[in-house]
């Protein structure tokens, strides 16, 4: 007896100190074959509706592209529906959130005439003047009908800004309307831009402020072929030597128009990187096509510039006009024929790209990603023509190919393959180690897709104790199942079911093997125990070890998480006493676990694992057909332990890939303890089963709410 208390006062040691645990894996009944476990599918994180399947955010897509085509500012121009903006829009919508309008956080540059910021389809934009030479603010009174009819800047940026707000027929919406823009103000010489004084500052200016796109809807109207060198290029050497930008690894992006000479090639600005191959990467070309794919009236063709030139559906566009008819100065809603408007557009596509991946994709891969998911089909597959093709903004803004988990350059996987079922022993402890958490998956393309940790981890989900789970009967004979008490339910071996075992009594000694029968999405463990009663029979010690292939005391990693394999030693006292017709039993079970990475992951290491289990058993037959079960039990939980966890959360612009740390304790916060009966008799011809179970930090997790279940059941023999 003295043995039997010496064993309580261990367990109850435990119960007095109980921390909470997160939910184990379920163990399924023996006869049914466990389903694979796997979580829903989480494809793309969104701001208001979780991690959900590509499926699912393209049917969300769709209802907010079907809102905003009910917007006359949007459903009456093509230039939406041909560049799928509004798709665009909902990406950026359903990833950021509802109130992230498109443009947020991005600045863009614009060299111009000026603006007139007081036309109303400008109300409320963000706008930083920069005044160069003697350029001053723009107003009415500066524009002169010789020289200045209208102002050119309002337009550009109104393709961009246009808040959609007019009372106008031809009311219309910017691309990126919520940019921040700095326009870089010139002064004019006999109706031209004087940019060549002021572009080293500009560049420098821009550079300080952050900005990454710059706009130069302007340029020469010579037609330029292979006989065009930089010597006869009109904006000079040094020009074309601030353009290129040497000294900087990441490079401003420049956007200009292919002019408006209706040519077979463009100017010879837009064919630069023809003659300076330095600039190819972070120079665009623009041109603009009509609402049918067709070249526009006064656009030229891509030409020498194909390999970097993009179509934007701008001719027949609106744009703000703010200028002088008849004397008086009129501020209304005018149309686009020229290449200006198309610069701007692609410039507020850039900024819509710049937007989505967080500003973690370099100039030049947001140059090649807007030409790889251009629209090359049809009329637009003719480079010599259309150049890269028609932009696309969904494709644009969109995953390309599979995603994937990226830990190094030569590591890694497949997003969709990647996750962690947890095991029920380490309870909340890695569930609370990813809360809050980001990690990236990058596209084809590179470019990153955020999603919550937390939700690559399937839960465990609370074990039924040992008395629920114990059969009625244990088959005789060397070769049984293990499925009841401490072999299954309350210890080690409980991380894998349906084990066969095969034993071979000697004495009072016993060796015992054992093996899981394969199932999809369960532990494979193997292994061998030896156990020694004493002469009384009161006490008995076992001493076993078990190998667990693809799983760490039941947890699975897969995918990007590694590939892990479990070493365990364990050892188990029991006691066992009868006293006043009551059979008592305690069992406590205290294990070490080595994990082993063949390939390490997002769980990057993990040290060795103290753990530990306790049953204890009082039963009593109370007639010849009614006996009586209670029982006291800990199910399978980390004592101590620590892993250490490499979350890719992003990438930098050199393509190099964002790594967090994370170091955490696996003893989870709680710690599951389960009161127990079970009462079995007969009636008549019905044999009837009655358990019920109190669960305390059901899952080893202190915030848990306490779980009470119960089971019936009922057998009839005739």
């Amino acid at each position: 007896m003295r043995q039997i208390i010496l064993l309580l006062l261990i367990p109850l040691s435990l119960i007095a100190c109980r921390q909470p645990v997160p939910d184990p894996m379920p163990t399924p009944d023996p006869v049914t074959p466990p389903v694979e476990p796997s979580l829903d599918p989480c494809e793309l994180d969104t701001a208001d509706h979780g991690c959900i399947s590509l499926e699912r955010f393209n049917e969300l897509k769709t209802t907010l592209v079907a809102n905003y085509e009910t917007d006359l500012a949007y459903n009456r121009h093509f230039y939406g529906r041909n560049s799928k903006l509004a798709q665009a829009w909902s990406n950026i919508r359903l990833i950021r959130g509802d109130l992230v309008r498109p443009g947020t956080g991005v600045k863009i540059g614009i060299v111009d005439d000026g603006i007139d910021l007081t036309h109303p389809g400008l109300a409320s934009a963000t706008v930083i003047e920069h005044f160069h030479g003697d350029a001053t603010k723009e107003s009415t009174t500066t524009y002169h009908a010789d020289t200045l009819p209208f102002s050119h800047g309002t337009a550009v940026a109104s393709t961009i800004l246009s808040n959609g707000q007019m009372n106008d027929d031809h009311n219309f919406h910017g691309v990126a309307p919520a940019a921040e823009l700095h326009l870089y103000t010139l002064p004019k010489n006999n109706g031209k831009l004087e940019i060549f004084p002021y572009i080293a500052d500009i560049m420098d200016t821009t550079r300080s402020a952050g900005i990454r796109i710059l706009n130069l809807s302007f340029g020469p109207s010579d037609r330029a072929d292979e006989h065009t060198s930089l010597d006869t290029v009109p904006i000079g050497r040094s020009t074309i030597e601030i353009y290129i930008q040497a000294d900087n690894e990441d490079k401003i992006i420049l956007i200009t128009g292919v002019n408006n000479e209706s040519n077979p090639q463009p100017s010879s600005t837009a064919a630069l990187p023809y003659f300076a191959p330095e600039l190819n990467g972070h120079y665009v070309a623009t041109m603009a096509v009509s609402e049918d794919g067709t070249i526009g009236q006064l656009s030229s063709q891509c030409g020498l510039a194909a390999e970097w030139c993009i179509a934007a559906p701008t001719d027949g566009k609106p744009i703000l006009y703010s200028g002088l008819e008849n004397g008086e100065t009129v501020q209304s809603i005018y149309i686009s024929r020229g290449t200006s408007t198309s610069t701007a557009y692609i410039t507020g596509s850039l900024a819509l790209m710049q937007q989505m991946f967080r500003d973690q994709l370099s100039s030049r891969e947001l140059v090649s990603r807007l030409f790889a998911t251009a629209d090359k089909t049809g009329l637009f597959a003719d480079s010599s023509i259309y150049g890269q093709g028609l932009v696309d903004l969904d494709a644009a803004t969109s995953p390309v190919g599979d995603l994937r988990v990226a830990l190094t350059e030569t590591n890694s996987a497949l997003f969709s393959d990647s996750q962690v079922n947890l095991g029920a022993p380490f309870g909340d402890s890695l569930s609370q180690a990813m809360a809050g958490r980001e990690i990236a998956a990058l596209d084809e393309l590179d470019a990153p897709f955020f999603m919550p940790l937390e939700r690559l981890s399937r839960q465990p989900a609370l074990v039924a104790s040992a008395v629920l789970q114990r059969p009625g009967f244990m088959a005789a004979g060397p070769v049984q199942y293990i499925d009841n008490g401490l072999g299954s339910r309350a210890g080690h071996l409980a991380i894998a079911d349906n084990l066969v075992a095969a034993t071979l009594p000697f004495n009072r000694t016993a060796l015992r093997t054992f093996a899981s029968l394969t199932r999809p999405g369960r532990p494979s463990l193997a292994g061998s125990d030896l156990t020694w009663v004493t002469a009384s029979g009161r006490l008995s010690l076992q001493a076993g070890s078990l190998f667990e292939q693809g799983s760490l005391l039941g947890t699975r990693p897969y995918g990007a998480f590694g590939d892990i394999s479990t070493l365990i030693s364990y050892g188990t006292l029991t006691a066992r006493d009868t006293l006043h017709g009551w059979q008592f039993q305690a069992d406590l079970q205290l294990g070490y676990a080595v994990p082993r990475f063949r390939s390490a992951g997002i769980i990057d290491t993990i040290s060795p694992l103290v753990t530990s289990a306790f049953n204890i058993d009082a039963k009593r037959r109370l007639t010849d057909r009614l006996a009586v079960l209670f029982s006291i039990s800990q199910p399978l939980r980390i004592e101590s332990g620590t892993a250490f966890l490499v979350v890719p959360t992003g990438r930098r612009k050199n393509g190099a890939v964002t790594l967090e740390q994370l170091r955490t304790n696996l003893a989870p916060s709680g710690r599951q303890i389960d009161l127990s009966t079970r009462l079995r008799g007969a009636f008549r011809l019905f044999n009837y089963d009655l358990s019920a179970a109190y669960s305390l930090d059901p899952v080893h997790n202190s915030s848990a709410s306490s779980e009470l279940r119960i089971q019936l059941s009922l057998q009839a023999s005739y």
